[in-house]
């Protein structure tokens, strides 16, 4: 079998398909598939490479900006994508558990250690609100104010 241009369409298509896997916003995958497109519009009408160029190239016209922005608004969980200690647990309401012997909160699902600003450690149970988070350790006060 004799290697025609289409076949690199094919290979692009996929190399683009799983560089979407390292997160690149859904435009790789829509490049990926237009690759796919035009690959198979030359594979079955024999285009010639300007024609396949340019059915690829309208291909990725048309599915980019659908991906982009219908794909991205489609999964878009509406949470913040700030990392803890970034300061998106800031204000984060949570109750006390204590686990391996030390009361913390879970934020995000991770355990951190929790104590208040002053040094005192909350009790077990107690909804409490994260102010910050310092190392590994979260800085709370208690969500009810006459607890303390």
């Amino acid at each position: 079998m004799e290697f025609e241009i289409w076949h690199g369409w094919v290979i692009l298509g996929l190399v683009l398909i799983l560089a979407e896997l390292l997160g690149m916003e859904f435009a790789a995958l829509a490049l990926g598939v237009a690759c796919f497109i035009g690959a198979g519009v030359a594979a079955w009408t024999g285009v010639s490479f300007t024609g396949q160029l340019l059915i690829t190239g309208a291909a990725a016209a048309a599915l980019v900006p659908i991906s982009v922005f219908g794909l991205r608004r489609a999964f878009d969980s509406g949470r913040s994508y700030a990392m803890v200690s970034e300061g998106a647990e800031h204000g984060t309401r949570a109750s006390v558990s204590v686990e391996a012997g030390r009361p913390g909160v879970r934020l995000k699902s991770d355990f951190f250690p929790a104590r208040y600003a002053d040094g005192g450690t909350p009790e077990a149970d107690t909804e409490v609100i994260v102010d910050r988070i310092e190392g590994i350790t979260a800085i709370v006060h208690d969500a009810d104010p006459e607890n303390r």
